[in-house]
């Protein structure tokens, strides 16, 4: 499942702040002379909800940022939207964030702010030089003597940690299939590595779902533990650090 983000803007001034949450670093939009940033207040919005990445946009794989200038009344309130450069697809999306922002009333009304708002999703790419990687599991999670499991309790979080921090640089992505015997109540007894990505992998796969506990979706009285399939999907997405805060000095 790709991650989508629609990315947090930063104000343009020696004191700007930022969030950059993008899967590619856009082109550079346009920015403003230095001599032309003492036109612009130093504000930050206290209310920025956005509007939908468009849809065309995405479908044609278009990202960017958008430079746009937002004029701000005696309230706070903005009044007038006028992007400056970037992508035009990526345009009206950005007027219609930026004309849903709130700002704390300021001092000498109106004002004008520039910010920018980048667009961005996360593409799947080669280890070396991804930035964050996602496990994927799933399947007809269903034993010979009808015992059905479902895979969405299972907790991933080591399997992720590992492979995000010895693994994926090394360019090993893609699938294992594990073979796996559980019983009446979810717990794993067995697990047999059924399709082989690398012995590494294999090895933490196998060792992280000896204690899986999968949620039963369907049994009966005669339930027996059962073998199934799991397959398990690592892949690597070139993207910024999700983990960054959404605001920090520029």
């Amino acid at each position: 499942m790709k991650l989508i983000a629609l990315l947090v803007m930063y104000l343009i001034s020696p004191l700007a702040a930022h969030c950059q949450v993008s899967a590619q670093t856009p082109a550079p939009a346009q920015m403003p002379q230095p001599g032309d940033a003492s036109r612009y207040a130093r504000v930050k919005p206290i209310f920025s909800p956005f509007a939908p990445y468009p849809e065309e946009a995405l479908k044609k794989g278009i990202e960017g940022t958008v430079l746009v200038t937002i004029d701000v009344d005696s309230q706070g309130l903005v009044t007038n939207v006028v992007p400056a450069s970037g992508p035009p697809e990526l345009f009206q999306a950005a007027i219609d964030s930026a004309k849903q922002w709130k700002f704390n009333p300021p001092e000498n009304p109106p004002i004008q702010v520039r910010y920018e708002i980048k667009y961005g999703y996360d593409h799947e790419c080669p280890g070396p030089i991804s930035t964050q990687g996602e496990i994927i599991a799933g399947g007809r999670l269903e034993t010979a003597n009808g015992l059905k499991f479902s895979s969405e309790d299972i907790d991933f979080e080591y399997l992720l940690w590992y492979f995000n921090t010895k693994v994926r640089k090394t360019g090993v992505a893609g699938e294992i299939i594990l073979a796996i015997t559980a019983d009446a109540d979810g717990r794993v007894k067995k697990v047999r590595v059924v399709k082989s990505l690398s012995p590494e992998l294999d090895k933490v796969t196998v060792k992280s779902a000896r204690k899986w506990k999968f949620k039963v979706v369907k049994r009966n009285e005669n339930s027996r533990p059962g073998e199934f399939e799991l397959p398990v999907t690592f892949t690597a997405y070139c993207g910024q650090d999700w983990e960054a805060p959404p605001f920090s000095s520029h």
